[in-house]
Order: structure tokens, then sequence, then C-alpha cells
């Protein structure tokens, strides 16, 4: 077995984060909304988060730096599902457009680059897994320091994921910055899907019933029911792969949400 297939072994490993990571519905919510707002490069001025919101979503996005350097060894990988080659922080190749990619990666050289570039735009929506798989083991060669894909997310990919929470809820400015970047958390996993309607025949669990409520109670100040909002997706992924790490993520952003309005 090659050094490559064992790490993807180790990878897929931990089946709840893999299947996590491999759930793209974000993405795909995201990719729309950031066209419809015209936000394309990292935008100026966005919001930042305060260290504890920006440790959580790390945490999620990349296991944690030991699972990132050993596991991962920053190298591209696969989740699976709707998913398309994934570097860095959750990084991932097939929702982003060329010129994006080649911009918010540059200091990884012009051959780096590249090489990866055959990657956009490809995700388990519009490429073969076979093909994926392909993608990714032509490119399993390149190691991205934890410190290179962190100089990424806080420029590039904290800042857009800021806007879209931003644009998609009122009264944003009036939250402390934990309860702010406990949202952007939940923007960063579930897409900015606050306001999408039931279909009841696409959707008989109405999977944004909490996200509506989210976006009625930032529009009417009642902030101190988002965390019981944000505590019951939970029964989304009931009995499901991804149920333990959504659970965990679940809790953690209500928790830290309830310790903003405590120190508001």
């Amino acid at each position: 077995m090659s050094e490559n297939d064992t790490q993807s072994e180790e990878f897929f490993g931990n089946t709840s984060l893999s299947a996590a990571l491999a759930d793209r519905e974000a993405n795909e919510i995201n990719q729309e909304m950031l066209a419809s707002l015209g936000i394309d490069f990292a935008p100026p001025n966005a919001r930042g988060i305060s260290q504890r919101p920006y440790d959580l979503i790390v945490n999620h996005e990349t296991g944690g730096r030991r699972y990132y350097e050993r596991v991962y060894g920053g190298r591209p990988v696969w989740p699976g599902e709707n998913s398309g080659v994934t570097i860095g922080f959750g990084y991932d190749l097939g929702y982003v457009g060329a010129n994006e990619f080649q911009f918010d990666w540059r200091s990884l050289g012009t051959a780096a680059v590249g090489e990866l570039s055959r990657c956009v735009g490809k995700h388990g929506g519009n490429t073969e897994d076979a093909s994926l798989k392909a993608l990714t083991n032509a490119v399993r060669h390149i190691v991205i320091a934890w410190e290179q894909s962190e100089v990424v997310f806080k420029a590039v990919t904290v800042p857009k994921f800021s806007s879209l929470t931003t644009k998609s809820l009122s009264n944003t400015d009036d939250l402390t910055d934990d309860c702010y970047g406990s949202l952007v958390s939940l923007t960063f996993n579930r897409g900015a899907s606050y306001g999408i309607a039931w279909n009841r025949d696409k959707d008989p669990i109405d999977r944004y019933k909490e996200m509506r409520a989210i976006k009625a109670d930032m529009a009417n100040r009642e902030f101190g029911a988002i965390p019981v909002h944000i505590r019951a997706m939970k029964r989304i992924w009931k009995g499901k792969t991804i149920e333990a790490e959504m659970t965990k993520r679940r809790e953690e952003e209500a928790a830290l949400f309830e310790a903003g309005l405590r120190n508001a």
C-alpha cells in the first residue's frame, strides 16, 4: 500500500468527520449566493470573527492541526459524495472559479497552482467518482503547510463567509463577536440558507426550518431564542453517519452564542 493510499484510508477512518466534509450542501447554496451578491474575491472590510468561533470552525473543517498534519499530511483529499478535491482548511476546488483559486493560492507557486487548477469546478455533482479519485491521486504529491493554509483561510475564506452572514441576516452589528462568529460557523457549514422556503415535496423534513427561524429572530432582535434553534437542527442528521459530527458542532455553536449573550 502506498503512502497516499495509507493517508486516504486514515482520513476516511474518521467516519463522522469525513462524512461531514463530504456533505457539500453549503457549498452549493453559497456558490449561488456569492454569485447573486457579486462576491468573488475576498470582500474588503468584512467583519472579522473572534478567536473562539475561529477555532471552532477550523477544528471542524480540518479535525485540528494534529489531524491535518498526521492524517491529511497537508495533501489534497476528496472527501466523497458531492464534494470536490479539497485543500487547506476546507477549501473545495469544486466550488470556486479559476481566477478566484489562482488569486487565493498564488503563494503556492505557478507549478502547484497549474496542477491544482485541473480540479477547479469539478465535484461530485458534475463529475464521476472515478475521475475525482484520479484527479486527487494526480495532485497528492502537493503538500500545503498548516501555516500556509491558515493564511488563506484568514484572508479569503473567513471574509467571504462573514459577508454572506451579514448580507443574509439583519442586525448582525448588534451581536457580540462570539454570537456573530457562531452564526458565521453556521453559514460556513449549512450555507446562507436562512431564506430557503419549504418545499414539502422535495424536502419533507423541512431542513431549513430553523435557519428561517434564526433569520426571523435576528430581524426581531430575539437573540436569546437563537441557541434553541441551533440545537433543534440536530434532528436533521439523526441516525446518519454524519450525526456525531453535526451534533457536536451544533452544540458548540449554541454554547458559544450563549456565552456571547452573557458577555453582552
